[in-house]
């Protein structure tokens, strides 16, 4: 039987220990899987039946170093990098929706800052910590001797991915209502959806906005900075494509105006940038 351990990728550890003989006699490998205790424990936190097997929930753990490894043990043809891209449209989807609803006072330039405090790397990396998710978390082995590394980005990764599975096996009701019971339970990690006065001290939108533009193409946002009298105004392009402007008193602030204009189109340059794979480089520098 496997053992509950409590460090980092319980699962993952578990699994290296069984030798082939062991994993075979145990049958295929969803039995290892749905009998493990840190499964058993996550479905209880997100209040789903112990009968719920689903290929979908199972692919949203699978890191793709883990199938590259095990394909042999496994029916699974894609790791969760799919549901990764599912989630994190229906999480942005029911966080804009909350938003609009909670915050009836709050104009797009708030909003937009709150939204992008909810849907970022490091929001969704805290509540993958909430839930443990590195605990179901299935990884190869080369990952899991660097995890603590790398674990900021996997974790977030796979929290979208859940929500991306939950959605196609629940839907959208489902998967809202567990979001907001996190919610309940852990108020400080969504301070942004209160209406009120809301601290933008750690928000970073230029770092949000590199995130999202790598996520589309691996390439970064490039920076172009002119004086104009007593301001700066920056442009962000990507290739030739402009993407956001602003202007400000010093050269740091009109980057951080620029980077939430940038966000504040997102839906528009998302496309352009997802169907428009031949950039040519715009010359210069990306932002510091």
């Amino acid at each position: 039987m496997l053992d509950n351990n409590h460090g980092h990728l319980a699962l993952t550890q578990s699994f290296l220990s069984l030798s082939p003989a062991v994993l075979s006699q145990q049958g295929e490998f969803t039995s290892f899987f749905w009998s493990a205790k840190p499964v058993l424990a996550l479905k209880q936190k997100l209040c789903l039946p112990e009968s719920y097997h689903s290929e979908h929930f199972l692919t949203a753990f699978t890191h793709q170093s883990f199938l590259h490894e095990n394909a042999h043990w496994m029916e699974l043809q894609d790791s969760f990098q799919r549901l990764e891209f599912l989630g994190d449209s229906v999480l942005s989807l029911i966080i804009s929706e909350e938003l609009f609803k909670k915050c009836s006072k709050s104009a797009e330039g708030d909003l937009t800052k709150r939204k992008g405090s909810l849907v970022s790397t490091q929001a969704f990396y805290r509540l993958a910590c909430a839930l443990e998710l590195d605990q179901v978390l299935l990884v190869g082995r080369g990952v899991f001797k660097k995890f603590e590394q790398a674990q900021e980005n996997i974790l977030a990764d796979c929290f979208e991915s859940l929500f991306g599975a939950l959605y196609l096996d629940f839907g959208l009701s489902k998967v809202s209502a567990l979001l907001l019971d996190l919610q309940n339970q852990h108020p400080h990690l969504f301070e942004a959806l209160s209406d009120g006065a809301f601290n933008y001290s750690s928000f970073d939108p230029k770092s949000i906005l590199q995130e999202k533009v790598m996520a589309l193409t691996r390439e970064l946002p490039i920076y172009q900075a002119q004086e104009l009298g007593q301001e700066v105004e920056v442009e962000i392009y990507f290739g030739q494509e402009l993407i956001g402007q602003g202007k400000a008193s010093s050269k740091r602030e009109a980057e951080k105006v620029a980077a939430l204009s940038a966000l504040s189109s997102y839906e528009q340059w998302q496309r352009l940038l997802s169907n428009n794979k031949s950039f040519t480089s715009q010359t210069g520098n990306a932002g510091e």
